[in-house]
């Protein structure tokens, strides 16, 4: 074989990729098309010796290979089947073929499996989450995979995150799906050090499984196991699967990560105030009661709970209401918040400067005015009808002071209330966050003027 024929490339199939980027990460490559032949038969000893420790054992067998030779109880001598299975594919691994079927690379020939080498592959007469292909007989329903493939799938759980079920991220962007497999992998090594064997573990459970996804996604940036230049000057989304692959029942969800998010997230790692952001996120958490006598630990919460403000980035949902504090106070800088306005919302610089400006104007005019009932006013404003009269009183009254308007149409319509006043709500939020920031100090010796309750956060 010649010594430039390429063994692997990326597929598209969540439990290939991760696999090849286990495998990279174990063999110190940067990418798949550099895997060789030697560099597989060196990892071979290193995965037989792994899977087949208690720990391990009971991962696969419950979620991901059901009922596998490497995994069932019933099996004698598994290390020694294990590693001949493996050194049967390693020895079917080939560069592309001019006959493919396999139906999940399409470049070489594949043979008939089923879910106990496929996670959530459909065999016999069990559907699953893939169809079963009708074979020569019933006893070999499934689909089509070649060793390449399969050899890759083995390394997939060494990607994993275990969240109660199992958490698998999956990206078009090589550079983050390789640092977040180097996280996992150093994870699960971390544990077997400690004689904790199985799937990577950083104790969320199911309920919080997306909060783990934004943790794993952060954390291979603040890690450095991909350098932030690659991520924030654009990448695809994220998709973390969530799943067992038990014999009855599996389970399948997912979480897609926006690109934008991603981007945003990226930046705040190199922004000033990236201590604030976990603050912020923080102020997503769900209510929640620790024990008698004890405080309320937000790490912790986030280990147990899903939180509202990584769903809401999840579902294009405003998250501006979560950079206030309690009492008017803001969390951030105005700095921070344009910059998720601008990555996240994509909204002009333009838009962005005349909120700015409308609020230090608003600011100024309480100010002369030596009243900050308008501010009050804007925060307990509940419809979009509030919203206005607010605004245009005070426009009213800056006239009859300066004889200059405090907006103009344009501002007005362009910027602040586009598409008939729809998203008012984080105009009016934006707003505030200008006026608390920067009137902070007067507002104090206001205390009184402006108690009231504090404005409840409202759906976007």
């Amino acid at each position: 074989m010649s010594g430039a024929e390429v063994l692997f490339r990326t597929t598209g199939n969540p439990f290939v990729d991760s696999g090849l980027a286990a495998m990279c990460v174990l063999a110190e490559k940067g990418r798949p098309e550099g895997l060789t032949y030697d560099d597989i038969g060196a990892m071979i000893p290193q995965l037989v010796d792994l899977y087949t420790t208690d720990g391990w054992r009971r991962a696969l067998h419950g979620q991901v290979f059901p009922n596998a030779p490497v995994c069932n109880p019933s099996t004698r001598d598994r290390k020694k089947k294990y590693r001949e299975q493996l050194q049967r594919l390693l020895e079917e691994v080939s560069p592309p073929s001019a006959f493919p079927s396999c139906t999940i690379c399409g470049a070489r020939p594949g043979v008939p499996v089923d879910k106990t080498r496929v996670p959530l592959l459909g065999s016999q007469s069990l559907v699953n989450f893939f169809p079963a292909q009708p074979f020569a007989s019933r006893s070999q329903a499934g689909e089509r995979v070649c060793a390449n493939c399969l050899l890759a799938i083995q390394f997939s759980p060494l990607a994993m995150e275990k969240v109660g079920d199992l958490l698998i991220p999956h990206t078009a962007h090589w550079p983050l799906q390789l640092a977040l497999a180097r996280r996992t992998v150093e994870q699960a090594k971390r544990q077997a050090a400690a004689n904790e064997y199985g799937v990577a573990t950083f104790d969320y459970t199911r309920a919080a499984a997306l909060n783990a996804a934004y943790d794993a996604i952060v954390s291979i940036m603040q890690h450095r196991y991909v350098e932030v230049e690659f991520v924030r000057t654009g990448c695809p989304p994220v998709r973390f699967y969530l799943f067992t692959n038990y014999g009855q029942g599996p389970r399948l969800s997912f979480y897609d990560i926006p690109s934008t998010v991603i981007e945003f997230l990226a930046e705040v790692q190199l922004h000033r105030d990236r201590d604030m952001w976990r603050r912020i996120v923080c102020r997503g958490n769900p209510p929640f009661r620790p024990k008698q006598g004890a405080n309320v630990d937000e790490d912790e919460v986030l280990k147990k709970r899903e939180n509202r403000l990584y769903r809401a980035l999840t579902e294009g949902r405003s998250i501006v209401r979560y950079f206030f504090g309690e009492g008017r106070e803001v969390l951030g800088t105005w700095n921070l918040l344009s910059l998720y306005l601008r990555k996240v919302r994509r909204m002009e610089k333009k838009r962005i400067d005349t909120i700015r400006d409308l609020a230090d104007r608003f600011l100024e005019l309480c100010k002369e005015t030596g009243s900050a009932r308008p501010i009050v006013r804007l925060d307990t404003a509940r419809t979009y009808g509030d919203f206005r009269s607010v605004l245009l009183k005070a426009d009213r009254d800056a006239v009859k002071r300066s004889g200059k308007a405090l907006l103009t149409f344009d501002e007005y319509v362009i910027d602040l209330a586009p598409e008939g006043g729809r998203d008012w709500r984080e105009i009016r939020d934006l707003l505030l966050f200008r006026i608390y920031e920067q009137g902070a100090e007067w507002l104090r010796e206001r205390a009184e003027e402006v108690a009231g309750p504090d404005s409840e956060s409202e759906g976007q």
